[in-house]
């Protein structure tokens, strides 16, 4: 549900909303295209009947359209985190709490202790949120920020519940990341501090609500599919690599944090094609198909991410180069150099936050 309210700008980020499990539903990504995007983020959802993207947390560059699916933010509902250079999209959700003592690097103790380990990043959050919009002069929707997020966000909820752990260890290094963008107002360094640190415990085919609450390990993609767009808990569910020639819903691509909810579409529709094993999900056909080397003549979606087409595949600039070739899909183009999107990109000026997720 969309407290706030949300619309992506240029990158659709694995945000979360403060009091929110949704992301904004405009967002459409494509694999191999180009465009302004942040890493997704884990937690978007797909809805059936809509055109959504899946799991992803950030940009214009949306990785992972779900085929039939609405995105959502960072606990969302609707579209899988969608990442793919072109579409903006994604979701982000977060998951939470631990069920044991405090102790070890993954997780905390009790709930209520988990969740209140998250009060100062929440204050940190919106503190830059503020400062941010009020500094580029974007309007904000922040004056109940720092209330809004115990009562109802994704990460604070799956933490109450015992559904999740949080890397304590790591939280440290997303509170400063949050403190330091108060001044930087950039956002890709929060990004990179604040993910993966939410660690769901249930197992395959147990009862989430949120696709943070599920286990997966290192690299896995996994959901949290609810068949019933009308129920509010679903079932965790790995997802399956498509082959080439299979039928897909979107691509995942390769650094990206792939996993999401989706409301009211089955297993058989949560397919991803994934780059590592040299693939892409054509918007074409909705077929994984072989992505096209560098150098080689290609069509406008065939290139892979790092790569993008202009007759023939060519290498994207990375962060502090020139914009005369299309910048990497988590970067914008700004005074000719890409560069990390602003913090305020996305919608951050409306409760929404990078995570941890």
């Amino acid at each position: 549900m969309n407290i706030w309210g949300s619309g992506w700008v240029l990158i659709s980020m694995a945000l979360v909303a403060c009091g929110s499990d949704a992301s904004d539903p405009d967002t459409a990504g494509q694999a191999g295209g180009g465009g302004a995007g942040l890493a997704t983020s884990a937690g978007g959802t797909a809805s059936a009947g809509k055109s959504g993207a899946a799991s992803g947390r950030a940009g214009s560059a949306g990785s992972a359209n779900t085929a039939g699916g609405e995105s959502n933010s960072s606990a969302g509902k609707a579209g899988s985190t969608g990442e793919q250079p072109g579409g903006a999209g994604g979701e982000s959700a977060s998951g939470a709490g631990g069920t044991s003592g405090v102790g070890g690097t993954s997780g905390t103790g009790g709930a209520s202790n988990a969740s209140e380990l998250l009060i100062p990043v929440v204050k940190a959050f919106c503190a830059a949120a503020r400062a941010c919009c009020s500094a580029e002069n974007v309007t904000a929707e922040l004056d109940d920020c720092e209330s809004r997020f115990p009562q109802s966000d994704a990460t604070f909820a799956a933490l109450n519940r015992g559904a999740a752990t949080i890397d304590q260890a790591g939280l440290a290094g997303c509170l400063a990341a949050y403190q330091q963008a108060a001044t930087k107002c950039e956002a890709n360094s929060v990004l990179s501090a604040c993910q993966g640190l939410v660690h769901g415990t249930r197992k395959e085919k147990e009862k989430c609500a949120d696709v943070g609450e599920c286990a997966h390990d290192t690299g896995e993609v996994v959901a949290c599919v609810i068949a019933d767009q009308s129920a509010t808990e679903g079932v965790c569910a790995k997802v399956p690599h498509a082959k080439l020639g299979d039928s897909c819903a979107s691509t995942c691509r390769i650094g990206d944090n792939c996993s999401f909810t989706s409301f009211g579409v089955s297993d058989t529709g949560n397919t991803y094609c994934f780059e590592q094993d040299g693939l892409y999900c054509s918007f074409e056909d909705s077929k994984c198909v072989a992505i096209t080397p560098l150098g080689s003549a290609c069509t406008y979606d065939d290139c892979g991410s790092a790569n993008y087409c202009d007759t023939t595949c060519k290498k994207r600039s990375g962060l502090g180069d020139s914009c005369t070739q299309t910048c990497l899909s988590s970067l914008q183009c700004i005074d000719g150099k890409c560069v990390s999107p602003s913090f305020t990109v996305g919608s951050t000026c409306s409760g929404y936050w990078f995570g941890p997720y």
